[in-house]
């Protein structure tokens, strides 16, 4: 999705560690979005409060999607969320 290609950075704030939240687009095409949408990344909801509600609406509604179509990582019976693989 980014590979060889220009992309716009927008960067709403630093978490604790000083690391930039950013919303990536290519073309103006939101690719973040593009992932979750593919299966390949999670709409991670505890911050979804800090997304515009349009943005919140469109993260759930393409996760909810790819989860009813088993794509990606919603093939697995019983994926794992990031944060709780981390906490083992």
């Amino acid at each position: 999705m980014v590979f060889n290609r220009q992309v716009t950075a927008e960067c709403s704030k630093a978490d604790k560690y000083r690391r930039l939240i950013c919303k990536i687009l290519v073309d103006g095409v939101d690719v973040n979005l593009g992932q979750v949408k593919a299966g390949m990344a999670w709409h991670y909801k505890h911050y979804a409060n800090e997304q515009t509600p349009a943005d919140r609406e469109a993260y759930a509604a393409v996760e909810l999607d790819a989860r009813e179509k088993h794509l990606g990582l919603w093939a697995d019976q019983n994926p794992m969320p990031p944060w709780k693989w981390r906490r083992r």
